[in-house]
């Protein structure tokens, strides 16, 4: 990022004005470059004190103990002061020589839709349907370490068996760096609406127990869409949608408190399904939002997406800007220290939505202005890939068979690799045989690949 952008994000996310408010960055850079005998790096490291300075003097946070109901404000200090991200890991021509290998298969044997989280030292695995007989409450642990599988304290019984019921919302889960967070918003449809809100279950591998907690009651979401999860650093962040409205939580783990702040959606948008993402000093929300239009011969569609943020202010405003429109949900965002990524994908609603059916190239945004650079198709196309970033490079993951435009078939498996230097895609080997992932894409260890696959078995792809 040169001097002139990163003093314009530190001033633009200091201010936080409206999308048509620029920050007067020429002339603030004119006077600053009159008066420094230093490098700019001065400027810059006074813009972070100032946005530092400012999120201390929001009032403190107001929260109440686990399971406490009052909907309150946004949290001040919802970002931890000073993050820096420096690039890191293999280069693009390394990863370029990796290959696959097997490990030791889960304990759990055979399941699907199982959580799975890298907490830097070791891969989780929790829960998840499997054959009869198997707890879908179950967990293990697995540490390339030591190249071992462990079993580790299952999920409480009783309300978590919720956490996977039929037609219900997906579970989602959180790393903190030191606990493991758990819940899918809602009871589940085998348990009778409470009195309290969802239960969310806190994880401790140090002590390898679970303890549990309860979100504020207004942020529950029955029936679905599914919720989504962030960490910011110092709070965990569940957004979901219920009956076109938003509903966001806040927890603390430090003090183990909840708060929650709705955005309000514009008028006529009502939310259907939300993607979340920390990144630098805000808070970015997705909601995909449709209107069906009922007229004589029959209804009509009209769809769109909004972008929300939370920054310092402690406030959400709406920054859609010229985000563009008539897509299908952002798919799942990813933040590489300095950009927002998000993956290719389509959209195909049929005859009632315009247009019928698109190819949606992935691309990099600023997390700041928003603004868009289109990534090239690469040899998976835009078949609805999973991108991975590496620190310093991107892994496409093809995860189904889906046919794509002029012909292209997506195999479970397929990988690609892109190299932002050179702005250029490769294959790379795919998985051998044709298994399905378990969880969703392969987990990036910050060094290799790890993938667990439906019938239990564990593959690394690495140097």
């Amino acid at each position: 990022m040169s001097d002139e952008q990163q003093l314009r994000s530190l001033l633009t996310l200091a201010a936080e004005p409206p999308d048509s408010v620029q920050a007067p960055v020429p002339a603030l850079l004119t006077r600053a470059r009159r008066r420094r005998t230093g490098r700019i790096a001065g400027s810059a490291a006074a813009g972070v004190a100032a946005v530092v300075l400012l999120a201390a003097g929001l009032p403190s946070l107001i929260g109440s103990p686990r399971g406490a109901r009052q909907p309150v404000t946004a949290p001040s200090g919802l970002f931890p002061p000073n993050r820096q991200s420096v690039a890191s890991g293999p280069t693009a021509a390394q990863i370029a020589r990796y290959r696959w290998s097997a490990l030791p298969s889960s304990p759990l044997g055979p399941r699907t839709s199982p959580l799975l989280t890298w907490t830097g030292s070791e891969l989780i695995e929790i829960g998840g349907p499997g054959p009869r007989g198997t707890s879908p409450l179950a967990a293990a642990a697995y540490t390339p370490a030591t190249g071992r599988w462990r079993t580790i304290a299952p999920l409480p019984s009783g309300t978590a068996a919720g956490l996977w019921a039929k037609n219900g919302p997906a579970p989602v889960s959180v790393w903190t760096g030191h606990e493991l967070v758990v819940t899918s918003g809602s009871w589940g449809t085998p348990l009778p609406p409470r009195a309290e809100g969802a239960p969310v279950f806190l994880y401790d591998p140090v002590s390898n127990t679970w303890t549990t907690t309860s979100l504020p009651i207004r942020t529950q979401i029955t029936p679905p869409p599914d919720l989504v999860a962030a960490w910011t650093g110092r709070d965990v962040v569940l957004a979901g949608v219920s009956s076109g409205h938003i509903h966001v939580a806040f927890y603390d783990p430090a003090t183990g408190r909840w708060t929650a702040s709705d955005p309000a959606v514009p008028a006529g948008h009502p939310a259907r399904y939300v993607s979340l993402l920390a990144a630098g000093n805000r808070l970015l929300l997705w909601s995909w939002w449709d209107r069906t239009h009922a007229f004589h011969q029959g209804a009509s569609i009209t769809s769109g997406t909004d972008v929300l943020a939370l920054g310092p202010s402690g406030r959400w405003q709406v920054v859609t800007g010229s985000w563009p429109q008539h897509e299908a949900p952002v798919a799942p965002p990813s933040y590489t220290g300095s950009q927002i990524l998000i993956s290719a994908s389509q959209i195909w609603c049929g005859l009632a939505c315009s247009p019928p059916g698109a190819s949606i190239p992935g691309y990099f945004a600023d997390p700041v202005t928003l603004r868009r650079t289109p990534i090239p198709a690469g040899p998976l196309g835009q078949t609805e890939p999973t991108y991975i970033w590496t620190g310093r490079a991107i892994i496409a993951f093809g995860g189904a068979t889906i046919s794509g435009p002029n012909g292209l078939t997506m195999r479970p498996g397929a990988l690609a690799l892109f190299d932002p230097v050179t702005s250029r895609w490769q294959r790379l080997p795919a998985v051998p045989g044709y298994p399905y992932p378990a969880g969703g894409a392969p987990l990036w260890t910050g060094t290799r690949l790890l993938y667990l696959t439906t019938n239990g078995s564990l593959l690394t792809f690495q140097g």
